[in-house]
C-alpha cells in the first residue's frame, strides 16, 4: 500500500556551511555539488542541502554542504544557517516530482495558517547519482515564531 507523505514537526539544529550558488537550472546542482565537493571535502560532516531564497521576484539557489569548519573562496562562503522548529516532509521518488512534495507541504502550511522563516531547504537524504529512478529527500521550512 502507497501511503501520502505526512507533514511533521521536529526541530533543526544551527548547521555550519560551506555555500556555492547556483548559477543555471536545478538539472546543474548536480556539477555545481560536485564543484563544491572538490573544495571542501576534507571538512564535509552532512548530507547535501539545496537551499532557496526568494528575493523579490527573484529565486536565488545555493548548494550547500555541512561542514566542521568555515571555508571561503572566490566561489564558496561560509556562514551558519538558522535552525529551530521545522516543519519537514519526506518524498520518495524522482527530483522531478519533488514539486509535488512542496506542494502538499504546503498545503499543510496554508491550511494551518502557519507563517514561515528563511528558505525552503531539501535536504538530500541518499547519495544517490542525480539521474537514479528514485531519491529519499527532505523538505524543510523553519516555523515563524
Amino acid at each position: 500500500m502507497i501511503t501520502k507523505p505526512v507533514v511533521t514537526y521536529k526541530h533543526v539544529d544551527d548547521i555550519l556551511l560551506a555555500a556555492m550558488p547556483l548559477r543555471g537550472t536545478y538539472e546543474q546542482s548536480p556539477a555545481t555539488f560536485h564543484l563544491l565537493q572538490e573544495q571542501v571535502w576534507p571538512y564535509v560532516i552532512g548530507k547535501r542541502i539545496l537551499l532557496y531564497y526568494y528575493v523579490a521576484a527573484e529565486v536565488q539557489i545555493e548548494c550547500c554542504l555541512a561542514v566542521s569548519r568555515p571555508v571561503n573562496t572566490a566561489e564558496i562562503r561560509s556562514y551558519v544557517l538558522t535552525g529551530g522548529e521545522a516543519l519537514t516532509l519526506i518524498h520518495f521518488g524522482p527530483y522531478r516530482t519533488l514539486g509535488e512534495g512542496w506542494s502538499l507541504l504546503f498545503d499543510y502550511i496554508e491550511g494551518h495558517n502557519i507563517r514561515i522563516q528563511g528558505p525552503r531547504r531539501e535536504v538530500y537524504l541518499d547519495d544517490r547519482e542525480f539521474a537514479a529512478p528514485v531519491h529519499l529527500t527532505e523538505l524543510q521550512v523553519l516555523a515563524a515564531p
